[in-house]
């Protein structure tokens, strides 16, 4: 019986570790979320491999644990390669806040909470999706953000938009797919005098065929002649571990604000992973990322992200 147990075990241990290896030979759409969950899966694979142990020492069982225990690790060096070290600002530097979440479009009876969370956050900006809660407070909230890109201003979809204390030179938005129309927006603003570059996108789940990856690649082109300035915010629905998101961020030079935070789904709290990003390019100062407390009635937890501005031309 006990002999029986153990390659059983062995035998979905198994399956469990080739399924995540094949992150290393394909990027077949059909797995993206197994590779979103790239930690969970190896940690899942781990497990199997010791209770196997418990039951019955063995050399399979055994070469199981080492190779699921190589992928956690490998998960989490991928973790640490898009963490940016640790940084001082300087005294002249300009300290930034910026918060990144996605609403729930249904989330109305929250609207007043998460305006009123806005109001009192002290961020200098806000990318907001699915952002239909807070379209009857828009009066309330210019007192603190005066600018806004979204939401009857250039669009009147309330779904994607850009809150701003600090003027909005300029702004457009731009539709990465046939799926969804304008899922990104790019706003330029001015920051004391400093130049920084406000992205927001919103892309379609990894599980719609190619879309995800084809929506990555649009992103990338929209995004490639802005300076390093740049702070790319939003609902990616996928972990910086999905092999499309890695390699969008070496393409294009971007790192997380800090550790990244697990976001979704909310009930799993900091056990869940990681889909909502806070990305910054070379020329910003990143000095982390955290997540909001309270998730608001939203089916995802937003992030705040603090950085600072280089200040140039003083």
């Amino acid at each position: 019986m006990r002999h029986g147990i153990y390659w059983i075990i062995c035998t979905c241990t198994a399956l469990v570790i080739a399924v995540l290896a094949l992150r290393y030979v394909t990027g077949f759409w059909l797995l993206a979320l197994v590779f979103s969950l790239h930690i969970h899966v190896a940690l899942l694979a781990m497990a199997g491999a010791a209770l196997a142990l418990f039951i019955r020492r063995g050399r399979t069982a055994a070469m199981l644990l080492v190779l699921s225990g190589a992928l956690f690790v490998h998960g989490i060096w991928m973790k640490y390669e898009i963490t940016p070290a640790q940084r001082v600002a300087g005294e002249q530097d300009i300290a930034v806040r910026i918060i990144s979440f996605n609403l729930l479009a249904s989330n109305f009876q929250n609207g007043d909470r998460i305006a009123d969370m806005l109001l009192a956050s002290g961020a200098d900006a806000a990318v907001l999706m699915e952002a239909g809660p807070i379209r009857r407070h828009l009066n309330a909230l210019s007192a603190a953000y005066p600018h806004r890109v979204g939401c009857d201003t250039m669009r009147a979809l309330c779904d994607l938009v850009i809150l701003s204390k600090h003027p909005i030179r300029s702004a457009r938005f731009e539709s990465l797919s046939d799926l969804r129309a304008d899922r990104f927006v790019l706003a330029e603003l001015d920051v004391q005098g400093q130049q920084l570059h406000v992205a927001g996108v919103h892309l379609t789940k990894p599980y719609y065929d190619d879309y995800h990856w084809l929506e990555l690649r649009d992103l990338s082109r929209h995004i490639a002649d802005i300076g390093n300035r740049l702070v790319l915010a939003g609902d990616f629905n996928a972990d910086s571990l999905a092999l499309d998101m890695r390699y969008f961020l070496r393409r294009n030079a971007m790192t997380a604000a800090g550790w990244e935070p697990a976001t979704w789904p909310v009930r799993a709290g900091r056990f869940g992973i990681a889909i909502d990003h806070i990305y910054l390019r070379d020329g910003l100062i990143p000095l982390g990322v955290t997540r909001l407390p309270d998730n608001l009635g939203s089916n995802h937890f937003g992030l705040v992200a603090e950085f600072a501005i280089p200040r140039q031309g003083t």
